[in-house]
């Protein structure tokens, strides 16, 4: 589990838990820990565009929120995608995932992580993660 690594590597890992009976995220309780930052840290949200056990569709407006408080963004379009149009020039998230066998509907495939160009410039941003 990323979460375990990320923390034997110094890493904070924290999660925002959905509430009943809806399964969605608080808006208050998102905004609250997206201005938890530690200066001179990076900073990460990895989260579902698509919830693969409920269904629920998370805002892709999210990305430009948490970006424009210094987060990158992993957005995990794997369920959302197959049904789905996803506009990355639109939804601009740092990191995207998908897995080729959800969209294709096929039990075998590839997975598939695409970045910005622009993070590739500088030093490796989440170490932990590796």
């Amino acid at each position: 589990m990323a979460s375990v690594s990320s923390r034997a590597k110094g890493a904070t890992v924290t999660y925002i838990p959905v509430t009943p009976p809806g399964l969605r995220v608080d808006t208050r309780e998102f905004t609250s820990r997206l201005g938890l930052v530690r200066s001179g840290a990076h900073h990460l949200l990895a989260y579902p565009a698509q919830s693969n056990f409920s269904g629920v569709q998370h805002p892709l407006e999210w990305i430009a929120e948490a970006q424009s408080q210094g987060w990158d963004v992993l957005l995990d379009a794997a369920s959302f995608a197959p049904s789905n149009r996803l506009d990355l020039g639109q939804w601009r998230a740092d990191f995207v995932s998908l897995r080729g066998y959800l969209v294709s509907m096929r039990k075998q495939g590839v997975a598939l992580l695409a970045a910005l160009h622009s993070i590739f410039t500088g030093q490796p941003l989440y170490p932990a993660l590796g």
